[in-house]
C-alpha cells in the first residue's frame, strides 16, 4: 500500500517548521549601555526605552525582551559581560570616564568575550572628528541618535541579522535586503524605516497564524538587512547571497579601493543587476543630476536632500520590494485596478484583473512580493497561476521539495 499523500505532506510541514524553529540562533540577551547619567536619562526620557523593547516584542510575540543595564565607566561593562554572558551586546558613548570606545572594543576582545560594541553618538560633529582620528577601529558600527527610539531596535536587529544570515540563508533560504551607505546619518535614518516596514509586515502576517507556533515561525522567517559602507564589502555580500537578495539600497558617492568614488553606486549596481537582473535597486544621492541617469539605467532614485526622503523610501519599499499590498496597476504605472495583501486575495484577483496589468508585473512585482510573503505561508504552495505569470523571475522556493513544489506550466 502507497504511503497516505496526507500523511506526507504533515510531515514535511512538521520538518519545515522545525527547521523554522532553529532560524536566528543568536539573540541579543540583555544590552549593556556605558554613557554619563546626562545621556543615559536622555535616551531613556527622550525615547522611553525599555517601553520601546517591550511594546515591540509584545506586539511581535517575541519570546524574550532584551533588558538595559546601565553602567557609568567601561571598566564596569568589561566586567558585566565578562561575568554573565546574558550581556552579549554593549552600546556605548563616543568617550565615558575611563576609556573610550575604541579602547572599551579594544579590550573586550583582548578578554576574548565575543560581545559586539556599537557606539551610539548625539553630537555629528564629534562623530566625524572621531572617525578622523581612528579611521579604522575595533568597535563593530557607530550609529547617530537623532530623536528616533528605534534606533536602538535597528542596532538590536543589525546586530542579529549579521550575526544569523550565513545560518539563516544556508538553513532556509531567509531573504536579504543589502543597504550600502557609508554616511552615518543616513544610515541611521534608513535603518529604522526598513525595520520598522518589516516589523509591520511581520504584525500583518502574524494577525493572519492559526497558533503559536505559526506566529513565531513567521517572526524568525524575516528578511534579513546588511549594511555595508565601501564597495569592496558590499560587493562581496551581494555577490555571497544574490540567491537570497530581495532589495538593494545604494548610495551613489562611496569608498572604492580606499578612495571616495562619485560614481561608485552605480558600478556597484551595474555588477549586481548582471548577476541578479530582476532585483529592484534604488540609487540615492544629493546631487539631482545623478536622477536622470538612474532612470536611463533603470534604476529608482531618491534625492538625499528632500524633506520627503525617508516617506519616499518607504514608499519605494512598499511598491518596488513588496513591503505591503500588491497593487495591480494599468502599464502606465498609475491606475490601480486591483490590490491583493495575502496570496489567497492574490489568486482571487489575477481571474478577474485585465490582461495587460498582467503582463506589465509580469517579470519582476509578483517575485518579489511573493519572496517578501513566502515564509509566512508555511502549509500553502505557490499559486500555479502565480508561477506560470512569473516569467523568467527568480524562484525562491529551491529547497523545499513537496511543500513549496514548482509547478510545470
Amino acid at each position: 500500500m502507497g504511503a497516505n499523500p496526507a500523511v506526507e505532506a504533515a510531515i514535511e510541514r512538521e520538518k519545515l517548521f522545525e527547521a523554522f524553529e532553529n532560524l536566528m540562533p543568536f539573540r541579543v540577551q540583555d544590552i549593556v549601555l556605558v554613557s554619563s547619567l546626562y545621556d543615559s536619562f536622555i535616551l531613556r526620557e527622550d525615547g522611553r526605552l525599555n517601553e520601546l523593547l517591550i511594546g515591540e516584542s509584545y506586539e511581535l510575540n517575541l519570546q524574550h525582551v532584551p533588558r538595559i543595564t546601565h553602567v557609568k565607566t567601561a571598566e564596569e561593562a568589561l566586567g558585566l559581560a565578562g561575568s554573565d554572558s546574558r550581556f552579549n551586546l554593549i552600546v556605548t558613548n563616543l568617550e565615558v570616564e575611563d576609556m573610550t570606545a575604541t579602547e572599551l572594543a579594544a579590550e573586550v576582545q583582548r578578554a576574548g568575550l565575543g560581545v559586539p560594541v556599537v557606539v551610539l553618538a548625539y553630537d555629528y560633529r564629534e562623530v566625524k572628528n572621531f572617525v578622523a582620528r581612528m579611521p579604522r577601529s575595533p568597535i563593530e558600527r557607530i550609529f547617530l541618535w537623532q530623536g528616533n527610539a528605534r534606533i536602538l531596535t535597528s542596532i538590536i536587529k543589525y546586530i542579529e541579522d549579521k550575526m544569523n544570515v550565513e545560518h539563516d540563508t544556508d538553513v532556509m533560504d531567509v531573504p536579504v535586503m543589502l543597504v550600502v551607505e557609508d554616511n552615518i546619518r543616513y544610515y541611521s535614518s534608513f535603518l529604522p524605516v526598513i525595520y520598522t516596514e518589516l516589523i509591520s509586515q511581520a504584525r500583518r502576517l502574524i494577525s493572519e497564524g492559526l497558533n503559536v507556533a505559526h506566529k513565531l515561525v513567521r517572526m524568525r522567517a524575516r528578511p534579513k538587512i546588511l549594511l555595508a559602507s565601501d564597495f569592496e564589502s558590499a560587493a562581496e555580500l551581494a555577490l555571497h547571497y544574490r540567491q537570497n537578495l530581495l532589495g538593494v539600497v545604494l548610495d551613489v558617492e562611496f569608498p572604492r579601493r580606499g578612495q571616495l568614488m562619485p560614481e561608485a553606486g552605480f558600478d556597484l549596481a551595474r555588477m549586481i543587476r548582471s548577476v541578479v537582473p530582476d532585483v529592484p535597486i534604488v540609487l540615492q544621492s544629493g546631487r539631482t543630476e545623478f536622477m536622470d541617469k538612474a532612470y536611463a539605467e533603470e534604476f529608482s532614485f531618491l534625492q538625499k536632500h528632500s524633506p520627503t526622503l525617508l516617506g519616499d523610501l518607504r514608499k519605494w519599499l512598499i511598491e518596488q520590494v513588496g513591503f505591503g499590498d500588491f497593487v495591480f496597476r494599468l502599464p502606465d504605472r498609475k491606475t490601480e485596478v486591483a490590490r491583493a495583501s495575502n496570496l489567497n486575495e492574490l489568486e482571487r484577483a489575477l481571474s478577474t484583473v485585465p490582461a495587460e496589468s498582467i503582463s506589465y508585473h509580469r517579470t519582476l512585482t509578483f517575485c518579489a512580493w511573493e519572496t517578501v510573503l513566502w515564509e509566512a505561508r508555511l502549509a500553502v504552495s505557490p499559486l500555479p497561476a502565480l508561477c506560470c505569470i512569473r516569467g523568467t523571475c527568480r524562484c525562491h522556493f529551491p529547497r523545499f521539495g513537496s511543500v513549496f513544489p514548482e509547478p510545470s506550466c
